[in-house]
């Protein structure tokens, strides 16, 4: 995993569009908001930093009203949190204050997501036209198009980062595409079977030749497994 710093540009948005790199399958994407309440160094409250903080000083290990850089608590002795009085360090990530504050957070972007996934909004992104086209395609290529089909879904929903892609596909019933693949392609073979045609014949059976390349076959997409 790498980070890309760019300059402000207005087609900075056209990376996002790169798959290939170096004959290297590649994924780029926005960075991911840090799942954490910001906490401020100065007055050890949340909710802001201290860059904006006016309140007075509070220590992240003592309590007192001093600057943390001017503390004179030796090492023996135990930290005192100054905002719950617990023996642990006001930045303590177990602290009663923090975890309360976290779980209202999950809970307000929990409540959110569902609200989103409980109205009755049409989400149809799949063009039976295009099965034809790509459901031969190699696995590499359809993780391409997954890929990009759970990001449009998290878009829509701005599903939190705890929201796995299953979960999302199970709460708007949106299939993914190796399941529709397989859907289609039996619907197709099912109208090919007695067709008067005889050359349909040698699509739904094909010759029993060596293959060269890994390429899937029409009757070998209702049993595609990626």
């Amino acid at each position: 995993m790498h980070f890309v710093d760019l300059e402000p540009k207005e087609n900075n948005k056209t990376i996002y569009n790169i798959d290939f790199i170096c004959s290297t399958i590649i994924t780029v994407e926005a960075p991911r908001k840090k799942n954490i309440t910001a906490q401020c160094t100065r007055c050890q409250n949340y909710g802001h930093t201290k860059t904006y903080c006016t309140r007075p000083f509070m220590c992240v290990k003592c309590g007192g009203d001093h600057n943390t850089t001017m503390c004179r608590k030796s090492p023996n002795t135990p930290a005192t949190c100054g905002l719950c009085g617990g023996a642990h360090p006001a930045n303590y990530k177990g602290c009663d204050i923090y975890l309360k504050l976290q779980k209202a957070r999950n809970h307000k972007e929990h409540q959110q997501y569902r609200n989103t996934t409980q109205q009755n909004v049409n989400i149809n992104i799949n063009d039976n036209k295009q099965f034809q086209l790509w459901g031969c395609a190699k696995p590499s290529n359809t993780q391409i198009i997954q890929r990009l089909q759970s990001r449009v879904l998290r878009a829509i929903t701005n599903a939190p980062w705890y929201v796995s892609n299953r979960a999302l596909h199970n709460d708007l019933q949106v299939p993914y595409v190796t399941d529709e693949i397989r859907r289609l392609a039996l619907l197709y073979k099912q109208r090919l079977q007695g067709h008067d045609n005889r050359l349909i014949e040698e699509i739904r059976n094909p010759p029993n030749v060596v293959r060269r390349l890994k390429r899937q076959w029409l009757s070998d997409l209702p049993n595609r497994q990626n």
